[in-house]
């Protein structure tokens, strides 16, 4: 069949639909054809800009409003902005899905939405990243993945406060939204958000000391030195595993 509705959309990434419905997205038609609308609002949760989900896989899968419209693009999710402030960090990612589920999971998100806009307004997006230490970014296990990170960590104003969360490498998940949906499968979203905020503590954990001698050439951010002992008792006040790297409670030895 050709098009999405919200429902169809709502059992693919493994989301409630009145969940779905809380963000104000709504079934619609493009070109005639079902469609998601998917609005865009400002920090103060009004709607500035929005696009549409035209499929789950079959390019194109989005389409932005008409130019008559005269919208500009803003990143998805502007008014989580606040909570990001709060918990001290935020997560980077492409598109809309992986916020929706990290917002699920009151995880502070923000969807950039395609390396091409944030090329043509990135310089002045960053300007919403303000006051916010941690940007968190989960590579995905593809080149558009190593461009994505790439584009952000080449941007002014970022720099030192990036930090790539090895989603893919630790898990062997292509992204945050196939992690999810495997975890909801097999009824372990405890798990899965154990997952994340281990990977964000070791985030929070770089960017908050000093840099010198921690760059690795061409690779991005390295694993934060950390103690021995603050690992394992992160480990037992939260969770069963500890990631990145995945260590099991009990098998840790030196």
């Amino acid at each position: 069949p050709v098009g999405i509705t919200l429902e169809a959309y709502a059992v693919a990434k493994r989301l409630p639909v009145n969940f779905l419905e809380s963000l104000s997205i709504k079934n619609a038609t493009y070109d005639l054809n079902p469609a998601i609308r998917i609005p865009y609002p400002n920090e103060e949760g009004k709607e500035v800009y929005h696009r549409y989900r035209l499929s789950l896989k079959a390019e194109p899968r989005f389409k932005a409003p008409p130019a008559t419209l005269g919208l500009k693009p803003v990143p998805y999710g502007l008014q989580i902005l606040q909570h990001a402030r709060e918990a001290g960090y935020l997560i980077l990612v492409e598109g809309e899905s992986d916020p929706q589920v990290l917002w699920f999971n009151d995880i502070p998100a923000l969807g950039i939405p395609g390396t091409k806009a944030w090329k043509k307004f990135g310089a002045e997006w960053t300007a919403y990243l303000q006051d916010i230490p941690a940007l968190l970014v989960p590579v995905e296990a593809d080149g558009a993945g190593e461009d994505f990170w790439t584009m952000l960590h080449h941007t002014s104003g970022l720099d030192g406060r990036l930090y790539r969360m090895p989603v893919a490498t630790s898990t062997g998940y292509k992204d945050i939204g196939d992690l999810w949906v495997a975890a909801r499968d097999d009824g372990a979203e405890n798990r899965f958000k154990a997952i994340v905020e281990g990977q964000v503590w070791a985030g929070k954990k770089y960017v908050a000391q000093p840099k010198e001698g921690l760059q690795h050439k061409g690779a991005g951010r390295l694993l934060p030195t950390v103690s021995l002992k603050e690992i394992t008792e992160e480990a037992a006040e939260n969770q069963d595993f500890f990631v990145y790297p995945v260590f099991r409670k009990g098998t840790l030895v030196l």
